[in-house]
């Protein structure tokens, strides 16, 4: 700055006047363009800004023709923030102008407001104060360019998918009702709102008894369209009425899916505030939005890596799962002679979920090849964790190196496979609940040579010393679960030996571990019942295609551990379980895959069902534990169209 001023006053330096002109420019450019920062000092900003005033005023109605809405915020905010926050109805048919003063905007439309219309701004919780505090629930403004404002409100709840919990920040859009039919979502929505702390939002200034499509996303990249793996939440009902005001719910109510009841005149609101929430009475009478993520994207092999002259990973998209170890099935061409080579091993290395390790006869170094994944004919080879086949074509380039294969066979410990069931560790103890086995991990396959695997993997029993056989299978080629023959009794133990000089390199080291089978006085089981209500009666679920899944309380991730299907009183019962917290959830299987369907936005599906248990429920050895809530299926009751 010094050197700008003696530039600017020194003895070639232009006159006073056109200095002073300068400097009046760069400070006016200065204050026009940046955010201007408020002092610095006090308590730590932790307020959300809000409308301190506007013109038009909040709820104006006969308001002018114009072309501008000037908001006065309670303190500075990021202006960019607003540009992206900032949504209108009826949407403007080119892009709005923002002219700031201090803190606050004048709103430029490109065109005059219409006639005899209510305008709503919403501005969304992106919009920001200058200390990155941001709204903790939307904004809206309204006016009216006629004799009245419009006063229909449609509120509801999404919930995720697992227990049923409120997702906050979630875009809620709302389009006409036969938006519903269409094969893809309009650009834009009429109207956008955002969920709240627990999940719940509202609609405010509505055309009464007009109807909407109303559905929820996890909009990422903010482009208002739904994109593959972000969460969607589809309605329960494709044609949801805007309710008269009055048949709304107060602005301090918490949540619920449905408006509450009347219980007044309609009052005078203010036509800008946070979105209000309906009451929780209702919640457990309304069927909510229910988040979840699919994910249609198949993988895709987008590398290969050589690694010696007999291996070669591939490299995918995202982390995939060998459904069968088939060498056959892949393909390795010499690109110069067209020559195949053979695909002896196929296998996943510990920790490299999104690799696969092809082991293959000698390579010419220098030689260009390509591998090819198996062709689609017949069951996938391999798949994402979504179950998706890799995208066609799928081949991958590369060229041969020279370095010989020293690839040892390293130990990398034990563990169990089968249902992820919550079962205490126990020192060197390797305890199993029904269904599960022990496992070894190694980091590259073992040899085919039985007798080779014997002496370096044993298992003896701990009383009798005798021999326990057992046998091998392993789906990724690196862990390996063993299946004794027969069976581990209740409360036999064995304890099981790598030898780890018959590894590469070897080493004079033995690992052991101690597996046993929990016996039955170490289990108990947990019930429940499911009722599918239709009004206020309960359905008989015999014929319907009702399932309970059990999960493990303090898993919010991975497939259900078991699940069952209810006698026809609704009871269920799940048995030997280890001792532990579990949860239920329980859907109406309506197309019969076994799996709860998340239903569809374009076109429309709704999606099944859902219920879920309130409060774990605690297995204790010996006992049945019955939950204390019966879990309802509301299949029929939701906000309807009628």
């Amino acid at each position: 700055m010094r050197l700008c001023l003696r530039s600017l006053f020194g003895k070639n330096a232009p006159g006073r006047a056109h200095v002073l002109l300068l400097l009046g420019a760069l400070l006016w450019g200065a204050g026009g363009c940046a955010n201007p920062v408020p002092p610095s000092g006090g308590p730590r900003d932790q307020q959300p800004p809000r409308i301190a005033a506007s013109r038009p005023e909040a709820g104006a109605t006969e308001v002018p023709a114009g072309r501008t809405v000037n908001i006065q915020f309670s303190e500075y905010v990021e202006r960019s923030s607003l540009r992206e926050a900032l949504s209108v109805t009826p949407r403007p048919e080119e892009r709005l102008e923002f002219e700031w003063d201090q803190r606050s905007v004048e709103i430029i439309f490109p065109q005059r407001f219409r006639d005899s219309t209510t305008y709503l701004l919403t501005i969304d919780k992106a919009l920001q104060d200058v200390h990155n505090v941001a709204l903790e629930q939307p904004i809206t403004l309204a006016f009216s360019t006629g004799a009245q404002i419009d006063e229909g409100t449609l509120a509801g709840r999404v919930v995720g998918s697992r227990r049923g919990q409120g997702r906050e920040g979630m875009d809620v859009y709302a389009y006409p009702a036969r938006v519903a039919d269409s094969a893809r979502l309009p650009q834009r929505p009429l109207y956008r709102t955002q969920t709240g702390p627990e999940g719940q939002f509202r609609f405010s200034y509505l055309r009464e008894e007009a109807r909407y499509y109303v559905v929820a996303l996890r909009d990422q990249n903010r482009n208002r369209r739904p994109d593959p793996l972000e969460l969607f939440a589809a309605p329960p009902r494709p044609a949801l009425p805007a309710r008269p005001s009055a048949e709304a719910p107060a602005s301090g109510d918490s949540l619920d899916p449905r408006p509450a009841e009347a219980e007044g005149p309609p009052r005078n609101r203010r036509a800008t505030r946070p979105t209000a929430s309906p009451s929780r009475a209702d919640s457990a009478r309304a069927a909510p939005w229910v988040a979840e993520r699919e994910d249609p994207v198949p993988p895709r092999l987008t590398r290969a890596l050589p690694r010696s002259r007999g291996r070669v990973a591939l490299r995918f998209s995202e982390p995939i799962r060998l459904q069968e170890r088939a060498p056959g099935r892949f393909a390795l061409t010499d690109t110069t002679t067209g020559r195949t080579v053979a695909v002896r091993r196929v296998y996943r290395q510990p920790g490299q979920q999104q690799r696969l390790t092809l082991r293959t006869a000698p390579m010419r170094p220098g030689a260009g090849y390509r591998a090819r994944l198996p062709e689609s004919g017949g069951a996938p080879v391999l798949t994402d964790t979504s179950g998706n086949a890799p995208e066609r074509p799928a081949t991958a380039s590369f060229t041969a190196v020279e370095q010989s294969d020293t690839l040892g066979l390293r130990f990398r410990g034990f563990t169990r496979k089968g249902p992820a069931l919550p079962v205490s560790e126990g020192g060197n103890e390797l305890a199993l609940a029904p269904g599960q086995s022990a496992a070894v991990t190694f980091n590259r396959p073992l040899p085919g040579d039985s007798a080779a695997t014997r002496r370096l993997l044993s298992a003896r029993d701990t009383t009798t010393g005798s021999a326990l056989r057992y046998r091998l299978d392993t789906r990724d080629g690196t862990t390996y679960r063993l299946r004794f023959a027969p069976p581990l009794d209740s409360g036999q133990v064995g304890r099981l030996r790598v030898d780890a000089r018959r590894l590469r390199p070897p080493t004079d080291t033995t690992y052991t571990r101690l597996v046993r089978r929990l016996p039955p006085e170490a289990l108990g089981a947990v019930s429940g019942a499911v009722q599918v209500a239709s009004d206020s009666s309960t359905a008989d679920t015999t014929g319907a295609p009702v399932r309970v899944e059990l999960y493990a309380a303090e898993r919010t991730r991975g497939a259900p551990l078991r699940t069952a299907r209810p006698d026809s009183s609704g009871r269920f019962v799940f048995k030997n379980l280890p001792e532990a917290s579990y949860r239920f959830r329980t859907f109406l299987d309506r197309d019969a895959d076994s799996t709860w369907d998340a239903g569809q936005l374009a076109p429309y599906r709704p999606a099944e069902p859902l219920a879920w248990s309130r409060s774990p429920v605690e297995a204790r050895p010996r006992w049945e534990t019955a939950t204390e809530d019966t879990l309802r299926i509301d299949a029929l009751r939701a906000p309807t169209d009628e």
